[in-house]
């Protein structure tokens, strides 16, 4: 078999992609390739939905007995009630909707402490709560996965998984914390030779000790006892000190809720290091936690996975965290807006090893991967505008600033015009009252008080009281009028003031957006120009990234119908465009995943419709099944040999694809950049190339110690040492456009014409299977044309078997290239290790120095082990392929067997019938042809949801849309008091 060139395939490896053929049959979903892709995906899942609903309503029906069989027939077995296909299409059924159910896209989300990951997880999934916010190094020590949850179990709509950490792996971290605690008693006897070697062994002695009060914080976490009290103790006598603690180690918790709020504070304590639980923090027990949530945005499959990082001192932590990058199909990087519009880009987040570990695994594209600029509302508009010089010039935002400064003198003068009318107003509040006490004083009762009234001067006062209490009403209705007015103006300029705000920091918001947006677009590009050459033809590999600025706090506000300043709708918060980016994004998967299903689907709904069909054409049908089967035997066994021997050619060319043909061709290249690498191990800022000041020597030390990594600087500029993968970079990086090309383009690519080939011999065993049928039984050929959609079918399933296949090898580099890190570190650990035993005067100097000569004379060996290593795990993938083609002919034959089986079963013979159930009751028959009905018409006229179907408008707005936006405005008044004059302040709007 020959492989396309190199130079196109990638063009025809994209339109050989798997899909559902449309072989005639009615059906919606088959014929939706018009539609757009949110269209197809809407149709697809409904019809398998659909299909996979009324399949296992047949399951039922077969497997329930008749109400109106005996005990005896009860008891038969159902293998002995049921024929041989009919047990095999229910277990069919079954694994299909295992499978269904098993689908995941898994999207990580990746970013700095403090980078807003959890609220913007939460925010997607409108639990404001779910996940507790980032507030220490413990809340994200352990992999959080978030996914469907499939459970409809009653007060079981929330539930968790918390995965603790095996006995022997907690037993082991708490020995090396006991080591340490031993190694620095050792320093403390021993005397040092000289001043050189007593300086040097107090740095090492500090370094010890930070390390023994790091593994201290996490027993006094779980413990909660004292380094004192703890380093007296054993790893085994700690463990055994708490039996309860013990009991969980190993173990997977299970919790379960029906509210939400509820779920998550129960979960918390193995998320957040602030909470107890019982007595105890448990995160640094824990591996990893599963959280299953009824959330809309996870119904098919996507999972979120917040990931801590792949370098935790914790094996255990680290091994999940690591299959958990290898297995990402999309990655969400969140940098937060005031750190990337001072740093370069929000790319930069990702050390150099994790950009060519997504450029190895071939996720390095717009379609798998976008960075999310996180808490965008945090801006402080005065120091932008005078440091922005775009802001400087922007018309709009000028006006809004002088407005606002207008604005706010015009509010606090009206302001004191406001206080002032209260002021005046609560005076004659006050005259109102003293004219009430005049009266009451002036309106007797009591014994003699009728004959008191009736005098004249009493009535007089009385008089003139009223008439003084009308003139207060009269003016006291007139000030209220002149203060509502004044409140009024108070309140309108409040409301100018609170938009010409709200419109000032959008503006401000967007325009930073905007500048982010662009140095991180420039950066991405030039990053992903490496691969531009080999994967020209593919769209996704164009230079672009998507940027998506969002503030998770703002969206939780409108969630919570509050108004939040400076965004007028939830769209303006970037939380629904990154829903919808990210829902986009699993969308080509999830068709892919659909197609299979369908084509399997189709051709159990076909078997299972004409199996109902007693006796198509009754009795009528005239032929000789044994001379039948007789000549299908010889055809179908020429077809088995002729397709296996096709996908063994497959299989060949497959295997002659080299990835590494590169890497031995640049192989003294790689020695030299070994050496260059270790010349730079000793360098503050590696990463940049220009610089060449070298790292504090303690650094250097405390690295070394670490077998070269990871180690984190704690000084000002935070960063993350790592030797090794700093070397791999500079030797992997020049393999990438022959690792793309052998990986992304001629895999997937072997696929046309493994496909071509089987095409023509399916074909072949068609065109010999309708000669030998129009020879033998003339009769049967319109019933044998009936079946022959089915057949046709079946090579569809081939088509996506193989499809998976090469997309397994394809997708296998992930694991393929991590053997050479490994191996690297294998090779280098000794190195370190000497190095570290060269002490006195003027080590750093020396140290470095035995790093290069040591790593220059290794380096064809360290080169030789990984490339070993690297090509011994891809050719262990490459050895499956045979296999998995060999079980593709094999499912082939078994299902075209199957329906011709099926076809003379239907035609009646003289043996015993495959596909029959024994004695099915009228009443079970009705049913079972109800559903298969049922499910035909659901086929055919889907009741799809229209909502559903509509595509909102998600981007961000450029303008403010100041319309939709109700400000309330509440002005606090107060009146003046006068000296002995009392009352409350006033509140009006």
């Amino acid at each position: 078999m020959h492989l396309p060139d190199a130079a196109e395939p990638a063009v025809k490896a994209e339109a050989a992609t798997t899909a559902v053929r449309d072989n005639g049959e009615p059906f919606d979903w088959g014929a939706c390739s018009n539609r757009d892709i949110h269209a197809r995906v809407h149709t697809k899942q409904q019809a398998v939905d659909d299909a996979l609903r009324h399949a296992m309503e047949i399951c039922r029906e077969l497997r329930a007995p008749s109400d109106q069989e005996e005990p005896s027939a009860a008891a038969t077995s159902f293998e002995e009630r049921c024929g041989r296909e009919i047990v095999e299409w229910m277990e069919e059924t079954v694994k299909l909707h295992e499978t269904s159910e098993a689908f995941e896209v898994l999207i990580g989300v990746a970013g700095r402490t403090g980078a807003g990951k959890s609220t913007i997880l939460n925010m997607l999934l409108e639990i404001p709560e779910l996940l507790p916010s980032s507030n220490s190094e413990a809340a994200t020590s352990c992999a959080c996965r978030v996914s469907w949850n499939n459970d409809d179990t009653p007060g079981r709509q929330f539930r968790a998984e918390v995965v603790f950490r095996s006995k022997e792996d907690v037993t082991k971290e708490l020995q090396h914390i006991f080591s340490m605690v031993q190694e620095r008693q050792d320093f403390n006897e021993e005397e040092a030779d000289d001043g050189d070697d007593a300086f040097e062994r107090m740095e090492e002695e500090a370094e010890i000790q930070n390390a023994i009060a790091e593994g201290f914080k996490k027993i006094s976490a779980v413990w909660g006892l004292d380094e004192e009290t703890a380093e007296c103790m054993s790893a085994e006598a700690l463990l055994l000190s708490n039996p309860d603690i013990l009991q969980l180690l190993g173990t997977t918790k299970a919790i379960y809720s029906q509210d939400p709020e509820q779920f998550a504070e129960t979960v918390k304590p193995y998320l957040d290091s602030s909470e107890n639980l019982q007595g105890f923090r448990a995160w640094p027990l824990i591996t990893e936690v599963r959280l299953f949530v009824k959330a809309s945005f996870l119904k098919h499959g996507v999972v979120l996975v917040d990931l801590p990082g792949l370098s935790d001192a914790v094996e255990s932590r680290a091994e999940v965290a690591n299959k958990f990058a290898q297995k990402l199909q999309i990655t969400a990087i969140v940098a937060p807006a005031r750190r990337a519009i001072d740093e370069k880009t929000g790319v930069q987040l990702m050390s150099d090893y994790q950009t060519l570990r997504m450029q190895l695994d071939g996720k390095y594209h717009k379609k798998s991967f976008c960075v999310v600029v996180s808490q965008i509302d945090e801006i402080d508009c005065d120091v932008f505008i005078k440091g922005d010089a775009r802001a400087k010039k922007d018309a709009r935002l000028l006006k809004d600033t002088q407005d606002i400064k207008v604005l706010t003198l015009r509010s606090a003068d009206r302001g004191r015009t406001q206080n002032e009318e209260a002021t005046a107003l609560a005076k004659i509040d006050e005259k109102l009252a003293k004219a009430d006490t005049k009266l009451t004083a002036l309106n007797p009762s009591g014994p003699g008080s009728r004959r008191i009234k009736k005098e004249k001067s009493l009535q007089d006062r009385l008089a003139k009281v009223k008439e003084e209490k009308k003139a207060i009403k009269l003016s006291h209705t007139k000030q209220k009028k002149k203060l509502d007015r004044a409140a009024q103006k108070k309140a309108e300029t409040d409301q100018e003031l609170v938009m010409a705000q709200a419109r000032q920091k959008w503006t401000c918001v967007w325009l930073r957006n905007k500048h982010i947006t662009r140095a991180i677009k420039h950066d991405f590009a030039q990053r992903q120009k490496t691969l531009a050459r080999e994967m020209r033809h593919r769209n996704e590999y164009d230079g672009s990234v998507d940027v998506i600025p969002v503030s998770a706090t703002a969206f939780r506000d409108h969630l919570k119908n509050r108004q939040p300043i400076g965004f007028p709708t939830a769209r303006h918060t970037g939380i629904p465009q990154l829903r919808q980016w990210l829902a986009d994004s699993t969308l080509e998967r999830r068709e892919e995943h659909l197609d299979a299903l369908l084509n399997a689907l189709r051709r159990l709904f076909l078997s299972i419709q004409h199996w109902s069909e007693t006796n198509c054409g009754g009795q009528a049908v005239q032929f000789s099944r044994d001379i039948i089967q007789d000549l299908l035997s010889r055809t179908h066994s020429k077809f088995l040999t002729d397709l296996e021997m096709e996908l063994k050619r497959g299989s060949n060319a497959v295997k002659t694809l080299d990835p590494f043909k590169q890497m031995e061709e640049r192989r003294a290249h790689c020695r030299r950049e070994a050496c260059k690498a270790a010349t730079r191990w000793a360098v503050k800022a590696p990463e940049d190339k220009s610089s060449a000041v070298l790292m504090h020597w303690t650094t250097f030390n405390a690295i070394l110690k670490r077998n070269g990594g990871p180690h984190y600087s704690q000084g000002r500029e935070k960063r993350e040492y790592n030797f090794p993968e700093a070397m791999v970079v500079s030797l992997l990086v020049v393999v990438l456009e022959g690792w793309h090309r052998v990986f992304r383009v001629e895999i997937p690519s072997a696929e046309i014409p493994i496909m071509k080939g089987i095409e023509k011999i399916w074909q072949q065993y068609l065109d010999e299977l309708r000669d030998q049928f129009q020879a033998a039984a003339p009769d049967v050929m319109p019933h044998f044309e009936d079946s022959m959609q089915t057949i046709r079918g079946i090579m569809d399933e081939m088509r996506d078997k193989v499809h998976a296949a090469l997309k397994s090898l394809s997708e296998c580099s992930s694991e393929v290239h991590p053997e050479f890190l490994g191996s690297l570190r294998d090779q280098l650990t000794p190195i370190f290790e000497g190095s570290l035993n060269l002490k006195g005067d003027g080590h750093f100097k020396r140290r470095r120095r035995h790093l290069y000569d040591e790593v220059k004379e290794a380096s064809d060996d360290i080169f030789t082990a990984g490339h070993k290593k690297m090509q011994r795990r891809y050719k262990a993938n490459v050895a499956k392929l045979p296999q998995a083609f060999s079980e593709m002919a094999a499912f082939a034959g078994a299902k075209v067997m199957a329906q011709t089986t099926l076809l003379l079963d239907r035609l009646g013979g003289a043996t015993g019938r495959e596909w029959a159930v024994a004695d099915m009751q009228p009443s079970v028959q009705q049913r079972l042809q109800t559903a298969i009905m049922q499910w035909q018409l659901d086929w055919r006229l889907p009741k799809l949801d229209i909502e559903c179907l509509k595509r909102e408008e998600a981007g961000i707005p450029r303008e403010f849309e100041e319309e939709v936006v109700v400000a309330p405005v509440k002005t606090e008044v107060k009146a003046e008091k006068s000296e002995g004059e009392g009352g409350e302040p006033m509140v009006v709007g």
